[in-house]
Formats: structure tokens, sequence, C-alpha cells
């Protein structure tokens, strides 16, 4: 049973209904999501045949669970969109994969030609990851690095895209608080997501260079992490109190 949470009712009303076998709600998923999990999965790496494979292999998990398991879609609690659920599984899958098949050229690369079968095929037949639910690690690091990344902007930065990108101001309005002219606003709001993105993309690199992503693809994961952080961006003795103006 798909349990409730805020917010996701239709994702979890479409999660059950997938699981309880309607063809309709099945078909709607695969059709709703399986271009966009491509293109993300293409984005950090895959080639459209590992893509196209791991995508397949993952609509048959979701209703149908291995080895008499439970079907994987039972694990999507609504916690957080299903579009992110799904694009994290299959991230899961896909660095699963590459680790995978680096571990494999690295046992290869060390045997002739006459042994290569014979050191490949105990290899081959080690099962797969038992767990095949969003990696927590790999979530933990997502979120990690872009909590820090925004944490590390300055005040002024986080401010400011908090008015726009929370409180939906525009950049005219911004503009005019600040005394800037428009462009100004524009490059400076350029700049801040420029430096979160290098912040959060170089505390993933050092913790598994194999990994790819984009800032769009970060916040899609951390569904919502930006928002939040951004939110708590004022101190409350500032809140009430107008930016200073500056030439």
């Amino acid at each position: 049973m798909v349990t409730r949470a805020a917010n996701h009712d239709d994702d979890i009303a479409l999660a059950q209904a997938c699981l309880n076998q309607e063809p309709s709600a099945v078909q709607a998923l695969r059709d709703t999501y399986h271009v966009n999990l491509r293109s993300v999965l293409l984005r950090r790496g895959a080639t459209f045949t590992e893509a196209e494979d791991l995508l397949w292999d993952l609509w048959g998990d979701l209703l149908a669970g291995k080895n008499g398991g439970e079907p994987l879609l039972t694990r999507y609690h609504g916690r957080c969109s299903i579009k992110v659920w799904l694009i994290t599984v299959a991230t899961h899958r896909l660095v699963d994969l590459k680790r995978r098949a680096r571990f494999q050229g690295e046992l290869r690369s060390g045997v002739g030609d006459d042994e290569e079968e014979e050191a490949a095929t105990p290899f081959d037949k080690l099962p797969g990851p038992a767990n095949t639910s969003p990696d927590k690690e790999l979530a933990g690091l997502l979120h990690r690095a872009v909590h820090d990344a925004i944490k590390g902007a300055t005040p002024e930065e986080r401010v400011m895209l908090r008015l726009v990108y929370i409180e939906n101001l525009s950049q005219r309005e911004v503009a005019q608080m600040w005394g800037w002219h428009e462009s100004k606003i524009s490059r400076f709001l350029t700049g801040a997501l420029s430096g979160i993105e290098e912040r959060a993309l170089s505390t993933i690199r050092k913790a598994d260079p194999s990994l790819e992503f984009t800032l769009a693809d970060l916040l899609d994961l951390c569904d919502g992490t930006m928002e939040l952080l951004l939110q708590g961006a004022v101190p409350p003795s500032s809140q009430s109190k107008k930016p200073g103006r500056k030439g």
C-alpha cells in the first residue's frame, strides 16, 4: 500500500492504480516519464542502449518484484514527487551499472586473451544489488552538496534568490529595491546560481568522480532543497527590512 503525504496525492493515486494493475495507469506512467528518464540517463553518461535497457527493466520491476519480492513501486511513499523518485531510482541503477562495468574492465585488464573468458564468467554470475530502492548514500550526498553550496552563498545572494524564486518578485522590482539597473540584477543572479552549481558539483566530484550532474538535475533529485533553504535565507531580524540600496 502506498502511504499518503501532502502535495503528492495525484502521484500516490497513480502509483496505487499501477499496483492495482490498472492498464491505463501503467500506460500513463510510462508515457509520462519514459522519455524524460531516458534524457536524464543520457545526460549522465548512459548510451542510448544502456538507458533503454535500464528503463525497461525498471518498468518491469516497479510492478513485479524480483524473486517473489514486493513490487518496487510499493517503496514509493509520496515523500517527494514520483518523477523525482523515478529519477533517483534510475540514477542509482546507472551508477551501479557504470561501477560494475569499470570494475569488470579492471578485472579483465589483468588477464590475457586465453584467460579472459574464464576470468569474466564468475564475475558475470555475481548477483545484482539486493537493494533496488533509491540509494540513501547517493541521496544524502546530493542533498549535502546542494545544502552546503547554498549556505556558501553570500547573505545578499541568498536574499535576492529568495525574493525572485520564492517570493516571485520580478527582476525589475528587485532592481528598484536595490537601486540597481535590471541588467545588473540579472548578472548578479546568474553569478549566484553559477556559484551554487560550481560548489555543489565540486563536492559531488570529490566524493564520486563517476557522477555527472547539472544544477537542474540536483534540484530535481533534491525535490525542493533549494526552495527550503532559501525560505530560511533571511535572518529573522532582517525579514522586515528592505535590502540596502547600492549603486
